[in-house]
């Protein structure tokens, strides 16, 4: 799973899996990768590739073997000697999947990992509601019952909700569902309010950040949602929605509007 990007302007040789990266500075590093896509010997890449010297290929082979970015084969050229093989649960990965499971955890790169702010003074922050487009009709959606709000400010089960143990255990994929019975506005609100909604808005490292019921990646909340209306009683078949709400004064969300296009 070895690859090559370029980063500040320098070729760079790595793998999911290595525990080092190689900068290459030359363009016959380049060329030595790129030719052990296939199996090589040592003497096929000394012929193919000018400017190579035994001392320099047999250098650069053993370093890419000390890592990990290469494996030695049988003298076929077509499969790994005995012991070199992948395991099958790492030939199971994706190579995108893979990379980005070893850059999202601690431990396993270089670079930082979370918030990193390297923009900062260069871009701005966008801001953390999307400004309202003009042209889009605005519905208030249905509140949850005051006693539900209630009881979830202030960290009680209202008595209609179900604990968190019964959620689990009656969690189903529903993939079907029944035509003469469309979603109401009110439940769609509901969900909304107990999922989506914006709590408060606040400073943090001098950005707006926001407080919702989900976990958001340090409150930034990069991702906008959005809904595209197949079956709801008041909303237009096909209709796309923002999900949005307004602020009251100490940051108490008064309610969830949604924006058609």
């Amino acid at each position: 799973m070895a690859y090559c990007h370029a980063t500040d302007q320098r070729m760079l040789l790595e793998s999911p899996t290595a525990p080092a990266q190689i900068e290459l500075g030359d363009w016959r590093g380049g060329a030595i990768a790129t030719a052990l896509a296939q199996g090589k010997t040592a003497q096929a890449l000394l012929d193919q590739i000018p400017g190579l010297t035994p001392e320099t290929v047999q250098g650069f082979l053993s370093l890419l073997l000390s890592i990990g970015l290469i494996s030695p084969l049988t003298a076929s050229l077509t499969a790994p000697e005995s012991g070199a093989a992948e395991s099958e649960a790492l030939r199971q990965w994706e190579f995108h999947d893979l990379l980005f499971h070893t850059r999202s955890r601690q431990g396993r790169t270089s670079q930082t990992v979370g918030s990193t702010y390297r923009f900062r003074g260069e871009i701005e922050p966008l801001p953390v509601i999307k400004p309202q487009p003009d042209d889009w009709e605005k519905i208030a959606l249905p509140l949850p019952d005051g006693a539900a709000i209630a009881a979830q400010a202030s960290g009680e089960i209202a008595q209609h909700d179900l604990g968190f143990w019964d959620v689990l255990e009656s969690r189903r994929s529903i993939r079907t569902y029944n035509a003469a019975v469309p979603l109401t506005l009110a439940q769609l609100g509901e969900f909304l309010y107990r999922s989506a909604r914006l709590r408060q808005v606040f400073q943090m490292e001098k950005m707006d950040c926001s407080d919702r019921p989900s976990p958001g990646g340090g409150a930034c909340y990069e991702l906008e949602l959005y809904i595209a209306v197949y079956q709801c009683e008041g909303l237009a078949q096909g209709s796309t929605t923002i999900v949005r709400n307004t602020i009251a004064l100490g940051g108490c969300a008064t309610g969830i509007r949604i924006w058609l296009s």
